[in-house]
């Protein structure tokens, strides 16, 4: 299971900067992303989140996308009402 989920965030960060021009890799890519990080699910979200950092340390880790380095952008939960 974790080599599937760090196959698919692999090739998610690959596919997000393919087309990328090589003048933006002198800041950190931003690779966004969205899950329940609060309430009943929060462990799921907890979880993805989770794997993203791990697929993320591994590609800077091995010299980054385009020569440069990559980040999460994950924003908190919405509230819900």
């Amino acid at each position: 299971m974790r080599k599937r989920i760090r196959a698919c965030g692999i090739a998610a960060v690959l596919a997000a900067t393919a087309g990328a021009p090589a003048a933006l890799a002198q800041e950190p890519i931003k690779i966004g992303a969205f899950g329940p990080m609060t309430g009943g699910a929060a462990g799921n979200g907890q979880s993805a989140r989770e794997a993203i950092d791990l697929v993320i340390e591994e590609v800077n880790e091995g010299g980054g996308v385009l020569g440069g380095s990559t980040r999460t952008a994950i924003p908190p939960s919405p509230p819900t009402w």
